[in-house]
């Protein structure tokens, strides 16, 4: 298990929502959530990633509950931060 907390750089309710269509469209995952909570579930090639989130003051705090053994944490929180704050 691995927690990390990332800064929400634009409008909070319009990330989740870039967030929630961006997993929705990922085969097998799923998005359960609001602007303050929720958790989610997507694939990697070696095995599903699991987590909850919480958002305070435009900040999102991730507590990842299952993960495959050799995707490391950095790599997810990578993956959620470029998600979190697209590059327009």
């Amino acid at each position: 298990m691995c927690t990390f907390t990332i800064p929400i750089s634009k409008n909070v309710i319009e990330t989740i929502e870039h967030v929630k269509v961006s997993i929705a469209k990922m085969e097998n995952a799923t998005f359960e959530g609001t602007e303050t909570t929720g958790n989610f579930s997507m694939p990697s090639p070696l095995g599903a990633i699991k987590a909850t989130y919480t958002i305070l003051n435009s900040k999102a705090t991730f507590t990842v509950q299952e993960k495959p053994m050799l995707v490391p944490c950095s790599l997810i929180e990578t993956k959620l931060f470029q998600l979190l704050n697209p590059q327009d």
